[in-house]
């Protein structure tokens, strides 16, 4: 089976860990690699979960070479919306973007993490404020740490 390492701009993302994965392991052993992984400068750009459940699975994984001219906001727009990220992994990858420079990442991509991290904190407190007692508590929500981390670690991106 190919061994092949990983892009550094796929590793922004985290990986699929515990049950998710097994879950993708077990539907890659039943019903093969559905979707092709994606390889640019001969390392795998979006693909890696599948890469390693295919690995996991044994099957054999099928790849097509990247040929756009962004593959940072190709990996974005792979991974932003279809993953199931928390408001902190979010934050955190919109940190960790606004300091790297490839391919001239724009403010207009970190402002779309930085959206869904909004969005979501505003889902938190909506759910909140529907729930009586502690619940409705700045704290419980968790926002005001995933606001302050970001801010920390930013000179453009100010909550």
């Amino acid at each position: 089976m190919t061994d092949l390492e990983f892009h550094p701009l796929a590793d922004f993302f985290p990986l699929m860990q515990g049950d998710a994965f097994h879950e993708l392991v077990d539907d890659i052993r039943q019903n093969g690699l559905r979707v092709p992984i994606d390889l640019y400068e001969s390392k795998i750009l979006e693909g890696r979960n599948r890469y390693r459940g295919c690995r996991e699975a044994g099957v054999e994984p099928r790849f097509e070479q990247y040929t756009g001219d962004d593959p940072l906001a190709y990996v974005i727009s792979m991974n932003i919306k279809r993953r199931h990220l928390d408001k902190g992994q979010c934050a955190m990858i919109a940190a960790d973007l606004e300091g790297f420079h490839h391919g001239g990442i724009g403010k207009t991509q970190i402002c779309a993490l930085t959206a869904i991290v909004l969005r979501k904190c505003v889902e938190s407190a909506r759910a909140a404020l529907t729930t009586p007692g502690p619940s409705r508590s700045w704290e419980h929500l968790n926002c005001r740490n995933v606001f302050e981390q970001v801010a920390s670690q930013s000179t453009t991106l100010r909550f």
